[in-house]
């Protein structure tokens, strides 16, 4: 391998994009993982999964599924603003929690708590 002396025509790949696992559905707004196989799922404190960010739409299986990764607000509890920075986990697709469950799947870090939730930056 060298360093190009030319153009490269390099191939992009939209990577919010995730194919969704059969037997649920990922509701917009929900906090998505995925699986070993790389198939999007609602986060849950399943073993093996990886929280990937924020559904922008609704799916069903075998759609495609646009997900964001960035500062969200969920629903938790226990958590105060003298956790930020923390680590946070899935409790389920809406909510996380200070400790984690049987399989302690990180949802993310806590950025910010108010009012609105508990902020977590994720993806």
């Amino acid at each position: 391998m060298s360093a190009l002396t030319q153009s490269r025509d390099t191939i992009e790949r939209v990577p919010a994009a995730r194919r969704f696992v059969a037997g649920a559905v990922i509701y917009c707004g929900a906090l998505v993982a995925v699986n070993a196989e790389g198939k999007a799922v609602p986060a849950s404190d399943t073993a093996g999964l990886t929280v990937v960010g924020r559904a922008e739409h609704s799916a069903v299986t075998d759609e495609a599924i646009l997900v964001r990764r960035g500062c969200f607000a969920y629903d938790g509890t226990g958590i105060t603003r003298a956790d930020l920075g923390a680590s946070v986990y899935v409790a389920d697709d809406q909510t996380v929690s200070k400790t984690g469950g049987s399989n302690s799947i990180v949802a993310g870090r806590v950025f910010d708590v108010d009012e609105d939730g508990i902020w977590i930056i994720c993806g």
